[in-house]
């Protein structure tokens, strides 16, 4: 167990910073712009990320579908790049 732990701690990832901002929005779609911050546990440097994620709203209309998404938004679209720096 003892490993294992130690296993996870070195391969686990830390979000340090995340912001999204709203770039389009339409009727029942939205473009996302969302940036974070990852860093690896230990003394590995933080990599900058970014991506634009398209989102459409579908409200359920029956149960298996309030269960399964309640909210019922889904992303359609996205694209994610790893950028030079934080901006």
């Amino acid at each position: 167990m003892k490993r294992a732990d130690e296993e996870y701690r070195q391969a686990a990832l830390d979000v340090t910073r995340i912001a999204a901002n709203l770039v389009d929005q339409q009727q029942s779609r939205a473009v996302v712009l969302v940036r974070w911050t990852e860093q690896a546990r230990g003394a590995a440097p933080p990599t900058f990320w970014s991506a634009t994620l398209t989102v459409v709203h579908v409200p359920p209309r029956v149960v298996s579908e309030y269960e399964r998404n309640p909210l019922g938004l889904f992303v359609t679209n996205y694209q994610i790049s790893q950028t030079q720096e934080s901006r």
